[in-house]
């Protein structure tokens, strides 16, 4: 079957949110997400604001397949964590839609 990607994006493995939590297939498109965002979540109020990541949720993202340097200090930059998460790309088929992590810092190739 001829696949076609939807999108390309970073592979999300699991979130906590609001004392919740949530497993990701990485098989299902809802496993890549097309922006990079340490809290992938909002939080919305009955007046109609919506403030992004103010709770003290956590989310958890595929690495790459690096070798960890434990001596350099803690990345507190989104820029300097983005190398270091997995790229995914969520493909549609004949019949299927599927997302596929590359375990690198670039977006797998679609099947053939």
């Amino acid at each position: 079957a001829d696949f076609e990607s939807l999108w390309s994006g970073y592979s999300l493995v699991f979130f906590e949110g609001n004392g919740y939590g949530l497993s990701q297939d990485l098989g299902s498109a809802g496993s890549c997400l097309e922006d990079f965002q340490l809290m992938p979540f909002m939080q919305c109020s009955s007046s109609d604001v919506c403030r992004h990541g103010v709770r003290t949720d956590k989310s958890f993202w595929l690495a790459v397949d690096t070798e960890t340097d434990y001596t350099i200090k803690p990345m507190v930059n989104i820029d300097i964590i983005k190398p270091h998460i997995s790229r995914c790309n969520v493909c549609v088929g004949t019949k299927y839609v599927l997302a596929r992590h590359s375990f690198t810092a670039v977006a797998p190739r679609l099947p053939s």
